[in-house]
């Protein structure tokens, strides 16, 4: 990934956040339209199930007084996959970006209509980050057929298993009354699924070319006891995480409103190395009133040096 810049669109009022305070914001995926792509791969996860079900013969009774094998199979394979996806428990924090810093639908959609402006942020940074596994970065893989054919045979396979040995083991009840984890392993296959889901999308956003950051901790899960210091480092005194972590997240587990809802959120520190800090171009939208000399002026006053940034005005003909 050799020299590659990767871009995060916002609006102005985020970017002279992200200046000024030198911080990425990691917000809660799980509280955004991303649900829809967990969604999506638990659909593809539940065709499958079916799909082993009908090749492998390996019921012969219904486990359900008054239905047939098929309907009874069906029906609790469905609400298993209806459970899954009202789950809210876990929180998974991430930040977007694109390969591309001049692309009209991510103005539209991400930019506040072209009047915001494109970050370009060092992709070799974001592999620092990844050095300790405490965060995890990739590129975004598209549509649900041969590219992640794998990722749904393994969840179908292992969701499968586990619904035969609930049968044998007389644990359907579990299922049919959607009690929470109805055996651990398809616990395991929940988590899972809400990670993998991260990194995958419908095939219509392929034009996104999307990457995302996103912290590797599989403990972030709020019915946890004491989920209420869980990232608060002013209630928690046992630093699990190193001294690291702390620096990178001063200042933990913050809140803010947005659509009618509360999303927590991290800001990630990236001026650790001053002399060396990730961000290396910034797009002026097409539609944004901040001039060239305006962003270089902010950039050195923040504590930036203007001079190795490169600054560019859109040359998308996008109009409001």
């Amino acid at each position: 990934m050799e020299d590659k810049i990767l871009y995060h669109y916002c609006s102005v009022e985020t970017f002279l956040n992200i200046v000024r305070n030198h911080t990425l914001r990691l917000s809660d995926l799980c509280k955004s339209t991303d649900s829809l792509e967990l969604k999506s791969l638990l659909e593809s996860v539940e065709k499958e199930v079916m799909k082993q079900y009908r090749n492998n013969h390996d019921f012969l009774d219904s486990v359900i007084y008054g239905m047939d094998m098929d309907d009874a199979f069906s029906f609790m394979l469905q609400t298993l996959i209806s459970n899954m996806k009202k789950n809210s428990d876990q929180m998974l924090f991430g930040v977007c970006f694109s390969e591309e810093g001049d692309m009209l639908g991510q103005w539209r959609e991400y930019a506040n209509r072209g009047t915001g402006l494109a970050i370009g942020f060092d992709a070799k940074w974001f592999q620092w980050l990844c050095r300790d596994e405490i965060f995890m970065f990739s590129k975004i893989s598209y549509g649900y057929g041969e590219e992640n054919a794998d990722i749904v045979k393994k969840y179908a396979k292992s969701i499968y298993n586990e619904m035969l040995t609930a049968m044998i083991d007389g644990k359907t009840k579990n299922i049919i009354e959607g009690l929470y984890g109805a055996t651990y392993f398809m616990e395991l296959d929940r988590k899972g699924i809400y990670q993998d889901s991260i990194f995958i999308k419908r095939d219509e956003y392929k034009s996104e070319k999307e990457w995302r950051l996103i912290l590797n901790d599989e403990n972030t899960y709020k019915s946890y006891s004491e989920w209420n210091v869980f990232y608060n480092w002013k209630k928690n005194d046992d630093e699990t995480y190193g001294d690291m972590f702390y620096k990178l997240i001063p200042n933990g587990m913050e809140f803010m409103a947005a659509k009618g809802n509360v999303i927590p959120y991290l800001d990630l520190k990236f001026d650790l190395d001053e002399e060396n800090m990730p961000i290396k171009k910034i797009v002026i939208g097409p539609n944004c009133k901040v001039k060239q000399l305006d962003i270089f002026h902010l950039l050195e006053f923040f504590r930036f040096d203007g001079t190795e940034i490169d600054i560019v005005k859109s040359k998308s003909s996008y109009c409001i």
